[in-house]
């Protein structure tokens, strides 16, 4: 990816970032729970990839973390899609079945909000792949086998 569209994405994730955070406190406020949880979720796996963005801008993101932790990442990046529009589905079905009206206050937000998540969460999962590939690229163009290291 080139460094320009690492930027775009880089200040778009700031800006998500900072909405999912933002709107977590009003819904707690509204006592909406659901659309404050799925706000909080956004605001996080945002801020990941923002994170993440920043140090690969920096080329630095190889001294933060290995293959592991990106498997790591990776993994929540999928569980965190499924969860995602699984949430989606059954908040708009709620709000379609109890004749919800269009409103900040209803299953429709949280639905919305859970399919926000996903960029998060999509962004995870392919900067992790990525970085798996990379450091497998790397090692066995060194010469290292980190699959099928024999010790003995």
């Amino acid at each position: 990816m080139g460094k320009a569209l690492r930027i775009v994405q880089t200040v778009s994730s700031s800006i998500t970032f900072a909405y999912g955070l933002g709107i977590f406190g009003w819904f707690l406020s509204k006592h909406n729970i659901n659309s404050a949880v799925w706000a909080l979720l956004l605001g996080l796996s945002s801020g990941a990839v923002l994170h993440l963005n920043v140090l690969l801008i920096r080329k630095t993101i190889l001294n933060w973390y290995g293959k592991k932790s990106f498997r790591i990442f990776k993994a929540i990046g999928v569980l965190l899609s499924i969860a995602a529009i699984a949430a989606a589905v059954t908040y708009y079905y709620l709000a379609i079945s109890k004749k919800q009206k269009f409103d900040l206050l209803t299953f429709y937000t949280s639905g919305t909000l859970s399919l926000m998540t996903l960029k998060g969460s999509l962004g995870l999962f392919f900067i992790s792949r990525n970085q798996i590939r990379i450091i497998e690229e790397d090692s066995t163009i060194n010469g290292i086998d980190t699959i099928n290291t024999n010790f003995s």
